[in-house]
């Protein structure tokens, strides 16, 4: 199997946290786990695949926080698991300010 080769600016810490992802427009909202997380993006788990490019709203639970985090984010990639347990996508925070 061929490895990915890519070059990622801001390195991820493992994380274990619940969140939620909505269309741009709140058109839907998926609960999901966000797997790791940096200062650029996140991996997270969730029942369903996203389709790549799509953009959307990660709300996130902050643990001993009554606000949460919402970031804007756009699906760099997403795969669903073979067994369909869960499918897991890449996500690229944009619009940060």
């Amino acid at each position: 199997m061929a490895k990915r080769q890519y070059f990622r600016a801001f390195a991820r810490q493992p994380a274990n946290l619940s969140g939620i992802v909505a269309s741009e427009l709140g058109g839907w909202r998926r609960a999901v786990r966000i797997r790791d997380i940096g200062l650029a993006g996140a991996r997270i788990e969730l029942m369903e695949g996203l389709p790549q490019g799509a953009v959307l709203r990660l709300e996130l639970e902050l643990p001993g926080q009554s606000n949460g985090l919402v970031l804007n984010a756009e699906v760099a990639w997403s795969s669903a698991n073979p067994e369909k347990t869960a499918a897991q996508a890449g996500l690229k925070f944009v619009d940060l300010t």
